[in-house]
């Protein structure tokens, strides 16, 4: 799915999202430390209560929070405070509106305007609109009205023609203004004031001899000379502008709030009262995680001390809360969680924090214990056997990302680099190297937190040895007609209701594709019987790497940039060539990710309903880890690695808050973020969707209800690039080739299974 402007907030409260619990005291080396104190967060009753005291707060410092609102929104265009909060301008469907929220983010009322400083301090609510009209080329004119609504009445209060530029509405004082602007054919500026009474009437016009910017400070209006930096108060009463102060020269952009000017020069946030001098330094962005600031100066919070910031190239969390705590109530210094990544040299340089970029701003920004340090074994030679070595000489890092990154240029490695690998060894998550995060999980947040199915599949022998926060389910699907009272003992089956072999999965997926399905997975149970069906099916598929122009690509257009795994093919199935497909599901309706789809897509593409097929002959379905974290045994810093990995289970990163609060990245581990999930997929079941420009009718109930089962039935994890694999592909290919019977080969890869189960216990 295509990423939208529109973001949708958490519905929790000012402050939730720190209520995982970073803890205030230090971790002993090697071993979690005792936790009896509340966290350094504190409740947010606390917090609350530390921005609206009316005591003047000892050496206060200020630090970083997230800001989550209780309804869905676009990314306000425009932010002022409020009395009792914030006043925040939004697009919607129907138009540009100003929302009202509280302090801590409750959402108070909506008001049928564009701009939050065109509300009145008496609740007068202003509108300000224009129809530009174009006659010709030579003429060109602007008619303005401007409407009041007052205690719901709403009146005319005036209209015009602007001939020549345009015009721009302020509220000041008892009544309003009109900045008017145009450029001459010599390209010079002409500026004027208008000031009105509220009744509309003209009290004076003040020609201007520069341009400048207003700033609104609730009721009253200043102008910015642009060129200057003087600031001049306009005095409805004196009707005349009146010097009221000037920007501090190393300062780029300025705002007026509550009497007080707040001046920003790129680099920290400077405040002093209107007209006087000794300026205060409140933060540096930097210090605070801030990006993207150095023109957007924060907004105060109407009856606090706190500034919201919009930042606009954090995915996840745009709304960031910087909030004055005592400096006395902070560490002195931060402890470190090492965070070890495998990403390839060429993709270091813009993806410095891996997949994980959000969650270790957004958890960098807000602990005030721990801060995550990336630590990249993609720059080594050999990344598995420095991260091997680090771990045996007692440098263990803290965490260790196992997801899948692009590198290598052997047949397996190369293969799964359209579907994002490769990373750490699968093989290294097991009991001797990965601590067992269960005890934890329950103690903290409870075992019921997650999803039943997915936890147990993540179990081994009763330990839970990594988190995989998101994932996705492979499985092969077909349509229901076909399937009903069938029994799939194997891939024979498949290929009889197919008509034959060929028609099962035809030119949809390739033969390296189709065996990682098979063979990819850490819990695998196969005879040689078994293992020979999957080769007889694997043979009639063509390999990735086919030469042969008379052979059809497993891509089709030349020049493309080449499918992603498991995406289906519209083309095969659509006109009856293809009769199954395997894919990555990843939520019941369209895709979320680039190599996922969704339920009603695939029902759309086969135009009838669908049966979902687990492995043929085994019971259950694998899920795809999106992500995954593990910890090692020897790791130093325990209760900060667990920190953060709580921290990733928040519904911000697991869910599309920015778009639509769907699945992000994959289905959610948690049951929370599950439910809410499915609860915006279900508002959003038309019956219908749009795919590949064509609309594509498909039945709600039947997706949802198939993947809800899909998502319980899991029992297995499907890993790539683990020490097996290849191997197993290695074998296959002298079966393909002729060089060895099916019956060797089967033998052979089944006592290479076998092995591989002794050794991961």
């Amino acid at each position: 799915m295509k990423k939208k402007i529109k973001i949708t907030a958490a519905v929790l409260a000012l402050f939730t999202a720190l209520s995982l619990g970073l803890g205030a005291c230090a971790s002993q080396s090697g071993e979690d430390a005792a936790v009896d104190g509340p966290s350094a967060y504190g409740s947010s009753e606390d917090w609350q209560t530390a921005l609206n005291s009316e005591a003047t707060l000892r050496e206060p410092v200020y630090v970083s929070g997230i800001y989550e609102f209780d309804r869905a929104m676009y990314i306000p265009f425009e932010a002022a405070a409020s009395p009792e909060g914030l006043y925040l301008g939004v697009t919607l469907e129907e138009g540009s509106r100003v929302w009202e929220f509280d302090s801590q983010g409750r959402f108070i009322r909506e008001y049928q305007t564009s701009r939050p400083g065109w509300i009145g301090r008496d609740g007068s609510v202003w509108n300000f609109e224009s129809v530009e009209t174009k006659d010709n080329a030579a003429s060109q004119y602007i008619d303005y009205s401007l409407t009041r609504s007052r205690d719901g009445q709403l009146s005319q209060v005036l209209s015009f023609r602007q001939e020549q530029g345009t015009a721009d509405f302020f509220l000041a004082g008892e009544g309003f203004c009109l900045y008017k602007m145009y450029w001459d054919e010599n390209n010079q500026g002409h500026f004027s004031l208008e000031i009105y009474g509220d009744d509309g009437v003209l009290l004076r016009a003040l020609e201007l001899d520069a341009w400048y910017r207003a700033l609104e400070d609730r009721g009253e209006l200043y102008l910015l000379n642009r060129d200057t930096g003087d600031i001049f108060r306009v005095d409805t009463e004196s009707l005349s502008l009146v010097r009221a102060d000037a920007m501090d020269a190393d300062c780029l952009s300025c705002s007026v709030q509550n009497g007080q000017l707040y001046e920003s020069d790129g680099v920290s946030l400077f405040r002093r009262k209107l007209g006087e001098s000794g300026r205060e330094k409140l933060f540096s962005y930097g210090d605070l995680g801030l990006i993207n600031v150095r023109d957007k100066l924060p907004v105060p919070i109407g009856g606090t001390e706190a500034f919201l910031f919009i930042d606009y190239l954090n995915e996840v969390s745009p709304y960031r809360l910087i909030y004055p705590v005592e400096k006395s109530s902070l560490p002195a210094e931060r402890e470190q969680i090492i965070l070890a990544v495998n990403i390839p040299e060429e993709n270091w340089e813009y993806e410095p924090y891996g997949l994980w970029r959000n969650e270790i701003l957004d958890f960098n920004a807000v602990s005030l214990d721990y801060e995550v340090v990336v630590r990249n074994y993609g720059l080594e030679p050999d990344p598995q056997t420095a991260l091997n070595t680090d771990i045996s000489g007692g440098r263990a890092p803290d965490l260790i990302d196992m997801s899948l990154y692009s590198y290598g240029d052997d047949l397996a490695q190369e293969l799964w680099q359209e579907l994002g690998a490769k990373g750490f060894e699968p093989g290294f998550i097991n009991e001797a190297n990965c601590e067992d995060l269960l005890p934890r999980l329950e103690k903290d947040l409870g075992a019921d937190a997650l999803l039943p199915g997915p936890l147990e599949a993540m179990k081994r022998q009763g330990k839970l040895l990594s988190l995989i926060p998101s994932f996705s389910i492979c499985s092969i699907l077909g349509p229901s007609s076909s399937l009903e009272g069938e029994e799939l003992n194997g891939f024979s089956d498949l290929a009889r209701l197919a008509g034959r072999a060929e028609n099962v999965f035809w030119a949809g997926l390739s033969r390296e594709e189709f065996l990682f399905y098979a063979f990819a997975n850490s819990r695998r149970d196969y005879s040689p019987e078994q293992i020979s069906d999957i080769l007889r099916q694997a043979a009639v598929l063509n390999s990735a790497y086919d030469s042969d122009p008379a052979l059809k690509p497993w891509y089709y257009e030349e020049g493309s940039p080449g499918r992603d795994a498991w995406l289906l093919d519209m083309g095969d199935i659509w006109y009856g060539s293809q009769r199954f497909t395997l894919q990555k599901l990843s939520s019941p309706l369209w895709s979320t990710a680039e190599d996922t789809v969704g339920m009603a897509t695939v029902e759309g593409i086969f135009r009838e309903p669908i049966s979902i097929i687990g492995q043929p002959g085994l019971e259950g379905f694998y899920l795809i880890p999106e992500r995954e974290l593990v910890m090692p045994v020897n790791a130093g810093n325990k209760r900060g690695a667990w920190e953060f990995m709580k921290f990733t289970l928040n519904e911000r990163y697991l869910l599309q808050l920015n778009f639509d609060g769907f699945f992000r990245c994959g289905i959610p581990l948690t049951r929370s973020a599950y439910e809410r999930g499915m609860e915006a997929y279900w508002e959003k079941a038309g019956g219908s969707i749009r795919q590949e420009e064509l609309v594509l009718t498909y039945d709600p109930a039947n997706c949802f209800g198939q993947f809800e089962q899909l998502v319980n039935s899991v029992n297995g994890i499907c890993r790539g690039g683990d020490g097996v694999f290849t191997p197993i592909l290695q074998s296959a290919g002298t079966y393909f080739s002729g060089d060895r019977s099916l019956e060797q080969v089967s033998q052979d890869i089944a006592a290479r299974l076998g092995i591989y189960r002794a050794e991961q216990g």
